[in-house]
């Protein structure tokens, strides 16, 4: 049973870096892996995830008993998913064995060849791209699956073997889920009927795609990326400038950040394309998400969202949140406060965030401007946008538009004029790196 190379299963612990915890669901591969971490004498612990469903009870009480088995300490932690559906199910799996573990420890779970095999063919009727085929990867974050290339039946026996008292989970059985249909219909059929060693020619396939993968994200990691909680947009020009294959690996990137961990269709690809090649904007089935033009920007999300809500004005004292704004103070040493690179005001003024107003005017050098013009000339909404002002209600700054001008930048005073200009925004984007 021990795979090539001459590292033994145990000693494949041995490579892991940081703490380590075995995700324990009571079935017999997390029951193997537990073990096999057990004779390799690493230090370890035991999460397991109860959903809430039927057989729940069943299974927390199986790797209750495995622990106890094998005299390690087990965290139970409780869920309660969005849905029954295998992406809800995972997604909360994952959520809580991340919020019950520390940065610092890798998370290892049972994820065998067979998974692996079952989880390309998935993706491959499902016309997924590259990392779709590359299938499960073996590390993401502080999740590391070290037995990909090790059949389920190799840890059952392992498990068997060794007595642990483990459970078959019988929502494995049930054919309500896709993949277990591709378990227990697709794959026996194409291995009968088609392809003898279907199981190892998909994990050898998961493989190749997951180098052309790499290759691939090094060339699309050049197209900056922005993040808010609304969604995820890339700048037309730089996508305009990529070939085609690179844009729609943009897409699928895109895509696949907004709902993790599953890689889109061929179909969703197509139709941000189409997005991007001016056919407006395209839907996307059973979710509020959109692939839409915003200004210089391709946006993927929630369209209509990511402005600011009105509230009432709010004293700016050591700082202040409005909406998706963050706006602070930063004392300096040379100066009693410095709130940009550019202007300064005494501590002595104080400083309000409010709405905009339909008569906000902006002092600039020769006269002023409408604020709500200010703010129209950006593509920003007037009415859900932002402005500073001091305490005679005079506009000091627009932000992401413009900052009222000051005659004495260069010995700023309470007396040399208008004053100036706050502080620090945070756009609802940012930059993102997955």
């Amino acid at each position: 049973m021990d795979p090539p190379g001459g590292m033994t299963l145990e000693n494949r612990f041995h490579h892991i870096h940081g703490a380590i915890v075995v995700a324990l669901s009571g079935g017999p591969d997390s029951a193997a892996i537990a073990s096999l971490a057990k004779s390799a004498d690493v230090g370890f612990r035991c999460i397991h995830v109860d959903h809430g469903l039927p057989a729940s009870p069943m299974m927390r009480h199986a790797a209750e008993q495995i622990a106890v088995a094998l005299d390690v300490g087990i965290e139970v932690a409780e869920v309660d998913p969005a849905a029954s559906t295998e992406t809800a199910l995972r997604a909360a799996r994952y959520e809580a064995l991340l919020t019950h573990s520390d940065e610092d420890e890798r998370i290892v779970t049972g994820h065998t060849s067979d998974d692996q095999a079952e989880t390309v063919l998935m993706n491959l009727l499902r016309g997924a791209g590259p990392r779709g085929l590359a299938g499960i990867p073996a590390r993401r974050g502080q999740i590391v699956r070290p037995f990909l290339d090790v059949s389920a039946a190799e840890l059952r026996a392992i498990a068997v073997e060794r007595g642990l008292p483990f459970v078959d989970d019988p929502e494995n059985l049930s054919l309500d889920h896709l993949r277990n249909r591709v378990r227990a219909e697709l794959l026996p059929l194409l291995q009968r009927d088609y392809q003898p060693e279907i199981r190892s020619t998909l994990t050898r396939t998961a493989r190749n795609m997951a180098d052309l993968a790499d290759m691939l994200e090094s060339v699309v990691s050049q197209v900056p990326l922005e993040r808010s909680r609304f969604g995820i947009r890339a700048p037309l020009g730089r996508l305009a400038a990529a070939d085609q294959i690179v844009r729609r690996q943009v897409y699928r990137k895109m895509l696949t950040t907004l709902r993790p961990p599953t890689p889109p269709s061929e179909d969703e690809v197509i139709r941000v394309e189409a997005t991007f090649s001016g056919a407006g904007a395209s839907e996307f089935t059973a979710t509020d998400v959109r692939s839409f033009i915003d200004g210089p920007w391709l946006v993927i999300g929630i369209e209509g969202q990511g402005q600011m809500v009105d509230t009432p004005a709010i004293e700016l004292i050591h700082g202040a949140t409005w909406g998706d704004f963050r706006f602070r103070y930063e004392r300096s040493a040379s100066e009693p406060v410095r709130l940009s690179r550019w202007r300064y005001i005494t501590d002595e003024r104080r400083l309000w965030v409010r709405s905009v107003r339909p008569d906000d005017v902006i002092a600039m050098k020769a006269g002023s401007k409408s604020v709500v013009d200010a703010v129209r000339e950006r593509q920003f909404s007037p009415a859900a946008h932002p402005i500073v002002t001091d305490e005679d209600d005079r506009v000091a700054w627009v932000p992401g538009v413009r900052h009222a001008w000051t005659p004495s930048a260069e010995k700023p005073s309470a007396e040399t004029g208008y004053l100036v200009i706050v502080v620090d925004q945070d756009s609802p984007w940012a930059p993102f790196e997955p």
